[in-house]
């Protein structure tokens, strides 16, 4: 059996452990930082002096202080109980940078804008449920994909039609 999980890196209770909690309490602080992961920029080079606790930062390249310095570029820096841990991406991961607003794909060799295209693919086989319009610029589709399908009836996708 590995001592980590494959994915996210995660250290694994080892039988007849003593403090599993600690073991538990790590894996829990990286699924914070990495699910549904939002980090606050991909360009800041210096790390920050008074970060918040919960913050994630995308290390780019030329990034300086005590911690990131001896950190691998692209990795993700979290700040938790006052010290930074560094958690390495892994190809396919998504990150919504909040001072830019963009979503970012990790492509194994560094972090890409996700183009908007490639974040919402309709096909043919998707129905239309709808359109609404906030205020300027185009209508957006509200659309249910054949996979959303799959877990409503008909009497269902006809009702949230018509509350739209």
């Amino acid at each position: 059996m590995t001592e980590r999980t494959n994915n996210l890196d995660i250290a694994l209770i080892a039988p007849a452990q003593a403090q599993k909690h600690v073991t538990v309490n790590e894996a829990l602080a990286r699924l914070d930082a990495v699910v549904q992961l939002s980090a606050v920029s991909a360009t800041t080079t210096h790390e920050p002096d008074t970060p918040a606790n919960g913050d994630v930062y995308i290390l780019p390249t030329g990034k300086t202080g005590a911690a990131w310095s001896a950190m691998a570029d692209f990795a993700l820096a979290h700040f938790r109980n006052g010290a930074w841990d560094e958690a390495p991406p892994r190809e396919g991961w998504l990150a919504f940078v909040r001072d830019s607003g963009r979503l970012l794909r990790f492509a194994g060799w560094g972090w890409t804008q996700l183009a908007a295209e490639q974040a919402l693919k309709v096909y043919a086989g998707d129905r239309l449920l709808g359109r609404y319009d906030e205020g300027e610029g185009p209508a957006q589709e509200i659309v249910c994909t054949a996979a959303g399908r799959a877990l409503i009836d008909d009497a269902d996708t006809a009702a949230q039609r018509s509350t739209l």
